[in-house]
């Protein structure tokens, strides 16, 4: 492959990083303006739990992210020439200190770091170890929520709660330790191509980060099966309650399903893009599971308290038109 072709190769790459970035960015700032009121009404303003707790950190933590994403590719190089151009692009002018536009019928851009400042690549390892740990604890924040899904729906049994909590510890440590050896293999490097020294992030001999989200994959499972055999079996014993019981159990299905759905399908995503073309589009699928985990974790929880809200307001309601000898008490859903 020559030099062109090379260059043409990486523009691809950077253009489908940053426009997955750009849509991340996008989903979670936008669903943080529509959502604003039933976060401060179910949130802020009501009792605080654990699940409090998981919202407020997969909600803001995110934010955080996205801001920081967007302090990096919005920082320009002093050269008023390429400003333009390194907006278009999306790339962070921070962490590359000159750039090269090779111009013919369509524009192609390198980003070359300056040897002037050697601090340069530990500043993009440091970048890319955090967005890879990011991953992991949005994964684990998502898989929390769900849990606590579970065991409203199976009313706290230990039997199914012990097992898929110690799972839930082996998977994740799983992913971790494949997190932790495949950035420990990393590096940045630099290739001098007679424009100046071309650098990028390699992955060391034998990579295997691509299995990361096998065991994300399994524990979604896992948890999707659980939540269809709560429902199965409730239809089962009893199909009036089941279908009577208001909106609860029925969101907590709906969600879960929905849920597993897209966030499986996304991590599919990524298993490919690590596999396919040496993984040099391994971070294009990966904001876009975080903005995912994001805001389908938070909506699972909005919906719930909301659900369970307008039944106590029914309920109340159906109580004070009955006796007092025939009222009916009713115990809200852990969530």
């Amino acid at each position: 492959m020559n030099l062109l072709d090379s260059l043409w190769s990486g523009l691809h790459v950077v253009e489908s990083v940053r426009y997955g970035r750009l849509a991340t960015v996008t989903i979670i700032f936008f669903d943080h303006l529509i959502m604003l009121d039933q976060e401060i009404d179910y949130i802020w303003t009501a009792r605080w739990t654990v699940i409090s707790i998981l919202y407020i950190l997969n909600r803001y933590y995110a934010l955080v992210a996205a801001m920081y994403d967007i302090l990096l590719v919005s920082m320009r190089s002093s050269q008023e020439r390429f400003r333009r151009f390194s907006l278009y692009v999306f790339f962070n002018s921070n962490l590359s200190n000159s750039m090269y536009v090779v111009l013919s019928r369509h524009l192609v851009i390198t980003d070359i770091f300056n040897h002037n400042h050697p601090d340069v690549a530990d500043r993009c390892t440091v970048f890319l170890k955090w967005e890879g740990w990011t991953g992991l604890v949005f994964a684990m924040l998502g898989q929390s929520i769900l849990q606590f899904r579970i065991y409203a729906l199976y009313s706290g049994n230990r039997r199914v709660v012990v097992p898929m909590v110690t799972i839930f510890a082996v998977c994740s440590s799983i992913s971790g330790w494949l997190m932790w050896k495949n950035i420990s293999n990393s590096s940045v490097v630099s290739h001098n191509y007679g424009t100046g020294p071309f650098c990028r992030a390699i992955q060391g001999g034998g990579s295997t980060l691509y299995a990361f989200w096998i065991p994300v994959i399994v524990f979604e499972t896992l948890l999707c099966l659980l939540a269809l055999s709560a429902g199965i079996n409730s239809f089962i014993q009893d199909g009036y309650t089941f279908r009577h019981s208001g909106r609860l159990l029925q969101i907590l299905l709906r969600d879960s399903m929905t849920y597993f759905v897209v966030i499986t399908g996304t991590a599919f995503a990524c298993l490919l893009g690590a596999i396919i073309n040496g993984g040099v589009y391994l971070e294009s699928p990966v904001g876009f599971s975080v903005a995912m985990i994001c805001t389908l974790g938070n909506r699972l929880i909005l919906n719930i308290r909301d659900a369970t809200r307008q039944r106590d307001i029914t309920l109340r309601f159906e109580d004070d038109s009955l006796p007092t000898s025939v009222r009916y008490n009713s115990k809200l859903v852990p969530m």
